[in-house]
């Protein structure tokens, strides 16, 4: 319902429920992207890439935000990197 603090408030309660939910910390970085707050985002989804350093889902997160910060020279080695691991990751 494009509310973005009740968004992050589940996907953090997500996370606390299982850790190993790989989507709920991309989809918590995108919410607050969605609002226009791309260093926490990055923030997030950096600690995020330290447990999941090969998840394609986290690594392309991190890429929408290095993009968004206007690094895109980092941001397409990430998108790179994911397209390396999966061909078919629709994102990329």
């Amino acid at each position: 319902s494009n509310n973005m603090e009740n968004a992050l408030a589940d996907f953090s309660k997500a996370i606390q429920l299982d850790a190993e939910f790989v989507q709920a910390y991309s989809h918590c970085a995108r919410a607050y992207l969605n609002m226009q707050m791309p260093q926490p985002a990055k923030e997030f989804i950096s600690k995020a890439v330290k447990l999941f350093p090969n998840d394609p889902e986290i690594l392309q997160t991190l890429g929408e935000c290095l993009a968004l910060e206007g690094d895109y020279e980092k941001a397409l080695d990430v998108f790179e990197k994911v397209k390396s691991m999966t061909n078919d990751y629709p994102q990329v």
